[in-house]
């Protein structure tokens, strides 16, 4: 194996980024999905985009001071359970 999979350290973290990606974007269509079987317009399914990217645009630059002064793993791992504990609640509603 050549090239950067040969490292032990980057496939583990590209299997980790990959998988919690593939749930991001399984859980992001699921959402829309329910959205718009409920509610049937399309204009709520723009709402959902934009208030599940808000976080992003509000506190991106706060998020970043922050992963500067502290543990990156850290960070990391409690954003992650973050985004399980929503999944986990999105689908017990549901």
């Amino acid at each position: 194996m050549k090239g950067a999979f040969a490292a032990q350290g980057y496939r583990r973290f590209w299997l980790g980024s990959f998988t919690a990606n593939l749930g991001l974007w399984i859980q992001s269509i699921a959402l829309g999905w329910l959205v718009y079987d409920l509610t049937r317009k399309a204009a709520w399914l723009g709402a959902v985009s934009f208030i599940g990217n808000a976080p992003t645009l509000l506190l991106g630059l706060v998020g970043g001071a922050i992963v500067d002064r502290t543990s990156l793993r850290g960070v990391m791992t409690s954003a992650l359970l973050v985004i399980a504990a929503s999944a986990s609640m999105l689908s017990l509603l549901t």
